[in-house]
């Protein structure tokens, strides 16, 4: 993977050394101590990418520049410098989650500002996120110290008069500004001409992946005294190279040459290599351009894996798949939901695209897994409304997690949890039928919370004890990315999403630095329904993980907003409804690797140390169908069921070159709750999308 820091000898020794630095790094005194080993060498790795000193890097802009690629003779264009007058010097810190990309941050621009002290510095981020990085700064170099911060927490008046104040240069003063993407890109005429920005850092920059069209992107881009960029993210790339592409485009314009050229250099041969039908050949070609392009992105893209750093420091980490089954009536909904689609398929003409229909239909068989209420015709269920045992027991899901919570608040009464969905619905069905009825104190982020609120929320659960606050409900969507949820070491995925990325980042809330007890993952699926399959794709994705920066992948389709094809057969089993089965899942995986559950036995037998899910597991043997626990190695599994054919990491994903296939936008499946609130900030790539006129929070990205 793309991990490897500059080599560089460091010139200088002592305690605040930072190894493979070019140059001499001055670190705040509170930061010396602080700093682990990989923290070192990432800040070294920045600071020699960001000041222009890295000859790896400076030999990847020559390259891009020139068109000097090494791809048996292709040639990688360009569509125009890189590094030096023609664009600005930049970085992706593509960490996993959870290793202190923010201190690492920190530590950058205060050693930058050392370096050149009438520098200025931009940090862009989701608007949850604005307070966050304020505090972070005031913790590691002090309320008083230079860079001073400029906080923008709102528009209007008072935002424009800090934008306006922290444009023009000031004698003898560095400062930092903060602000969210919205104000950003609302106010980017205002920044465009600031002279001396140092550093424009992006945080959760997986954002600006889509091809073209993003308003936010533009403005961005539009800041004319800019010197070095730094994307932040621990999901560089999420659906397809292209995606890549238009991350490294950012941070070092033309380092990879024109997308056209890289599409049919790079992302092509790849995909083609990952399709079942692949050659020997085209698999070897597939990986030795993997290769290269890592060898290629190593220059300015940084990845190391929580596993591998925080093994040795962080508690043990448990994740354990529950597949819930579907109540009676959930089966008899789901059945007649999807009785035409079944039959005759919902994709219209071959190649026509999904029908909206399908769409629609998806969506409402997700919601239905979760529970039948949220398939009411009301605009939202209230908060706090209904609620009791018969609600409980019309969803396989929710009867597991009410067992669950039981048992946490008995066998590990100091232990508190969070619970992360899709849906701002299914987190009031949560709050309605089994927090508020049973006295489990609770609080809540998502949406509708005021972006001032949100890390007092935060801080007030990380410091309360589980009797005061036993429960954090979390919108994946409002809340997913940044938060640290440390005070909770229990997680509970009520809902998958399509992409894995948002998945990983939610679950990365309670397993990351800071994190002093074990740790426990839960993720819910409804067995046999399309939940299931939503995971099944979620492990072929992160399968393409591995060919390239550890968080690569490859799609041959890849407009904007990143399309997934989806064939007719593959669209019907989204539909189909696998009764009489334990785990869908396990059938395609092979009963070889996931073994026979049968209760308290097999969980013991697999190693599970988790003292309430095995008090509670026989009480519970009606409504869970299959329980897996998820080891390292299986991490990047196989969900096509041939053990021994075709071993390359992807070999399951569909034939991209069929004629059957059909696409997914996510731009067209936008039906969010949390959407209407937060797209500007957490979703901003969709500017060009109609309003969606659902009140529900999705987003779908097959």
């Amino acid at each position: 993977s793309s991990s490897s820091a500059a080599a560089a000898a460091a010139p200088d020794g002592g305690v605040d050394a930072f190894p493979g630095a070019i140059g001499r790094i001055h670190a705040p005194h509170s930061v010396k101590s602080k700093l682990k080993p990989h923290q070192r060498t990432g800040v070294a790795f920045l600071w020699n990418c960001l000041t222009g000193s890295s000859p790896q890097l400076k030999e990847a802009h020559r390259r891009g520049r020139s068109g000097s690629g090494e791809c048996d003779g292709d040639d990688v264009g360009s569509t125009g410098g890189g590094g030096g007058d023609e664009a600005p010097w930049g970085a992706v810190l593509a960490d996993e989650m959870g290793l202190g990309k923010t201190l690492m941050t920190v530590t950058t621009i205060f050693a930058l500002h050392r370096r050149q002290r009438e520098n200025r510095f931009i940090v862009v981020c989701p608007s949850s996120l604005v307070n966050n990085w304020a505090k972070e700064f005031d913790k590691w170099i002090g309320r008083a110290s230079q860079p001073k911060r400029v906080v923008v927490k709102k528009g209007g008046e008072e935002g424009l008069r800090l934008m306006k104040a922290f444009a023009p240069v000031k004698p003898n003063k560095s400062e930092v500004l903060i602000l969210s993407y919205e104000l950003f890109r609302m106010n980017a005429s205002v920044l465009r001409d600031a002279p001396q920005i140092g550093l424009l850092v992006v945080d959760e920059g997986h954002r600006l992946k889509n091809t073209g069209g993003s308003q936010t992107l533009s403005a961005l881009n539009s800041l004319r005294h800019c010197e070095a960029r730094l994307l932040i993210t621990g999901t560089p790339v999420q659906n397809n190279l292209s995606e890549f592409y238009n991350v490294a485009n950012f941070v070092c314009p033309g380092i990879l040459g024109d997308l056209g050229t890289f599409r049919r250099v790079y992302e092509r041969p790849i995909t083609s290599s990952n399709n079942k039908s692949a050659t020997r050949e085209q698999r070897t070609r597939g990986a030795s351009l993997s290769r290269q392009l890592d060898s290629v992105t190593s220059a300015f893209l940084l990845r190391r894996l929580q596993k591998d750093i925080l093994k040795h420091e962080l508690p043990p980490r448990m994740e354990t798949l529950l597949f819930c089954r579907p109540s009676v009536g959930q089966r008899e909904i789901y059945r007649r939901l999807t009785m035409g689609a079944v039959r005759g398929g919902e994709g219209g003409p071959s190649g026509s695209g999904v029908s909206a229909d399908a769409l629609s239909l998806l969506t409402k068989v997700r919601k239905l897994c979760s529970h039948p209420r949220l398939l009411d015709d009301s605009t939202a269920i209230a908060r706090g409304g209904g609620g009791g045992v018969d609600d409980v027991r019309l969803s396989g899901k929710l009867e597991a997690l009410g067992g669950l919570l039981a048992a946490i608040r008995s066998s590990a009464p100091d232990d508190k949890i969070v619970i992360v969905s899709n849906y701002t619905s299914a987190l009031s069905i949560i709050e309605s039928t089994l927090l508020k009825p049973r006295g489990y104190n609770s609080v809540r982020l998502d949406g509708s919370t005021e972006g001032n609120a949100r890390q007092s929320l935060v801080d007030t659960f990380n410091r309360s004890s589980a009797e005061r606050q036993f429960v954090f409900l979390l919108s994946s969507k409002a809340g997913g990315c940044g938060l640290n949820l440390v005070g909770a070491n229990r997680l509970v995925m009520f809902d998958p999403d399509w992409n894995p990325a948002t998945d990983m980042q939610a679950m990365a809330r309670v397993y990351r630095q800071g994190q002093t007890k074990p740790s426990y993952i839960y993720r819910l699926f409804t067995t046999g329904t399309v939940e299931e399959v939503i995971y099944q794709r979620q492990v072929q994705k992160n399968n393409l993980a591995t060919l390239t920066v550890d968080g690569g992948g490859a799609s041959k389709k890849s407009g904007r907003g990143g399309r997934a094809g989806f064939t007719e057969e593959e669209l019907r089993d989204c539909f189909t409804l696998k009764e009489d089965i334990d785990c869908d899942t396990r059938n395609k995986i092979g009963r070889a690797r996931w073994g026979d559950y049968d209760g308290v036995d097999s969980l013991q037998a697999d190693g599970c140390v988790d003292e309430p899910l095995l008090s509670v597991a026989e009480e519970l043997s009606s409504a869970l169908s299959y329980v897996h626990i998820v080891r390292e190695e299986e991490e990047e599994g196989n969900c096509n069921g041939e053990d021994d054919v075709n071993t390359s990491p992807t070999a399951s994903l569909s034939d991209e070159e069929s004629d059957e296939e059909m696409e997914f936008d996510e731009e067209e499946s936008l039906s969010d709750e949390e959407e209407s609130d937060e797209e500007l900030e957490l979703d901003d790539d969709d500017d060009e999308c109609e309003p969606s006129s659902s009140s529900e929070e999705e987003e779908f990205d097959g």
